[in-house]
């Protein structure tokens, strides 16, 4: 067999498997690639267990005090792309505040009104990319922003960096991802310069004066005029892109730029490009004309409901509803209004903090998710007044979560639900990823012409598909390189998100090997996990070493055939009918096979 002489005929194999991926004595897997998002978590058992660990955590929590029962109210979406229903819906009214309000609902449902607070900011990213998309947002922004041009001209950060912002480095981005450095309030506290000055502390006479909204607020927002003449010759926090610092002014700056883009008031974009299309019911960028279906602790005062952010709102004044926010959510993870390229490039993380467990993006809070596989959540978080939000994706797995609250303990509410659900949804999630792989790809695929099988599996010890035998022409792959490197020898498969459409309503997944051996090299643990370094590495005729072929059934319940692409043998899985699967498998190849 022509075959077998080809692939394994000489030690020389070994200089063509990819070494910066071997394995120094664990699995070193493509983050990101390591299952098909799974489609069946409505009808999960892992997903029902979750609920009911959840439930039963978040009512206990309720109940002893951990969660604000008294006086803070609570809504909850947890969901899937693939399931029109919510996995798990949960709210909570507390009977002391909905005896004390003076307006708005006896009873939260799913789809009472909430402030959001800073979950805008992530609105207001997506609006921008909607409309503008993210070409400009490498652009300094004094090409959007007159004032800003002029004032990079007259206060030069080059003369005084300690004083004067260097707005002229400054980029659209940086505004969206806090990389910009500066000043997080964009106008002045009046009881915090009260304080300070009861104590004796002089003012010192800069630019931090402006008063602009209402008197009685803490952090009062301004119009664009005072805005421009004291928060954008505040002294900078840090040097633009050095480290992240959170900054509601960088968000009203940002929205002006969208402004001078698209020639529009952010408000009228906000309900042509983002309320209208997703068909949202119930979210507003001022203030809803009636309470009859919000949610207001004690009055619209004291709660914030009524607080004008004037042109701080894209920063943190919207209103919505838990309903609303899952189908933004949902838009976010189906691409429906962003191209998939695009949102992928949005989600990623733009700076590292201090901790290893968090990330920041534009605006996305990434935090590290709990238990394995290696995962991350994209946040967005947002407090005012007595209003805390928060939503959550997933896209490895297309899932989100949405929570809100109001009362006097918002915040610690939102973020310990949060807490709750993430134990015990993600576990469950990945957990039904890993059986709905196996149920589609798993198994021992054969072609008694070329003498040659292949058997896949889901591995317990990690994701991904481990191959457990390789035989190609008679030959016994994994066995052959094991002798050859006197070392233990995996291979392993990951889904890399490709696909194509195949004949008779197939279709096929491209997926990608790693080759791991713990003997193979000695580098420091720092390093070891360097697998992503070695992809489509070793490319023959067109074709990568690493890569692989699933041709998936109509229902896309069963894989019909894998082809190791290098060998160009479309091999039909036991159980299938051989001849048509292999076929099917043929007709989807994207580059000639090699002539064996």
């Amino acid at each position: 067999m022509q075959l077998s002489r080809h692939l394994l005929g000489t030690a020389a194999l070994t200089l063509l498997l990819p070494q910066g991926a071997l394995s120094l004595g664990e699995p070193c897997p493509l983050i990101g690639a390591y299952y098909p998002a799974p489609s069946l978590l409505g009808t999960s058992e892992h997903v029902r267990n979750a609920v009911k660990g959840a439930e039963a955590q978040l009512k206990e929590a309720l109940k002893n005090g951990t969660l604000d029962g008294n006086t803070t109210s609570l809504s909850i979406d947890v969901y899937s792309l693939h399931d029109e229903s919510p996995l798990y819906t949960f709210h909570y009214t507390p009977e002391l505040l909905i005896s004390q309000r003076t307006a708005g609902v006896e009873k939260i449902d799913s789809n009472t009104v909430y402030r959001i607070g800073s979950v805008s900011k992530l609105w207001t990213a997506y609006l921008y990319l909607i409309t503008a998309g993210d070409r400009s947002w490498n652009y300094p922004i004094t090409d959007f922003i007159p004032e800003l041009a002029a004032l990079a001209k007259e206060r030069k950060a080059s003369d005084n960096a300690i004083d004067n912002v260097a707005w002229e480095d400054i980029t659209v981005g940086s505004l969206a991802s806090h990389m910009a450095g500066l000043s997080r309030e964009p106008a002045w506290n009046g009881g915090l310069a009260a304080t300070l000055k009861a104590m004796g502390l002089p003012d010192q006479g800069g630019n931090s004066h402006s008063t602009c909204g209402d008197a009685e607020r803490a952090f009062l927002p301004c119009n664009r005029t005072a805005f421009f003449q004291d928060y954008a010759k505040r002294h900078p926090s840090t040097t633009p892109f050095l480290t992240p610092a959170y900054s509601n002014g960088a968000y009203q700056i940002f929205s002006y730029a969208l402004e001078n883009i698209t020639g529009r008031a952010l408000s009228d974009d906000f309900q042509t490009r983002l309320v209208e299309p997703l068909g949202l019911n119930a979210t507003y960028y001022f203030e809803p004309n009636t309470t009859d279906t919000s949610f207001i602790p004690i009055n619209a005062t004291v709660s914030w409901w009524n607080g004008n952010l004037q042109e701080e709102i894209p920063a943190g004044g919207y209103y919505s509803t838990i309903n609303d926010m899952t189908r933004v959510g949902k838009a976010m993870l189906n691409f429906t209004l962003l191209s998939p390229a695009q949102t992928r490039r949005w989600i990623k993380p733009q700076a590292f903090t201090s901790s290893p467990n968090y990330a920041v993006g534009a605006p996305w809070e990434i935090i590290r998710a709990p238990g394995s596989p290696n995962s991350w959540i994209y946040t967005k978080t947002g407090d005012l007044g007595a209003y805390s939000g928060v939503t959550a994706l997933m896209p490895d797995l297309n899932i989100g979560m949405s929570i809100l609250a109001a009362g006097s303990r918002s915040g610690g509410q939102v973020r310990m639900a949060t807490d709750i659900l993430a134990e015990n949804f993600v576990p469950a999630f990945w957990a039904q990823a890993k059986d709905e792989t196996s149920a589609v790809y798993a198994g021992t695929y054969t072609d008694k012409k070329t003498n040659s099988t292949i058997t896949v599996a889901a591995a317990d010890d990690a994701p991904g598909l481990i191959v457990n035998k390789f035989i190609l022409g008679g030959q016994d792959v994994l066995q052959t390189l094991s002798a050859l490197l006197k070392s233990k020898f995996n291979l392993r498969l990951y889904h890399m998100g490709l696909s194509a459409k195949g004949a008779n309503g197939t279709t096929t997944d491209s997926w990608r090997a790693i080759f791991e051996t713990p003997a193979s090299v000695s580098i420091s643990h720092s390093t070891s996990c360097i697998s992503w370094m070695s992809l489509n590495q070793y490319v023959y005729g067109g074709v990568g070493l690493d890569e692989f072929l699933f041709t998936i059934d109509p229902t896309g319940k069963n894989a019909l055939a894998l082809e190791s692409r290098i060998a160009g043998v479309g091999i039909a899985k036991n159980g299938t009918a051989a001849s048509g699967a292999r076929k099917l498998a043929r007709t989807t190849r994207l580059n000639s096979k090699l002539s064996i």
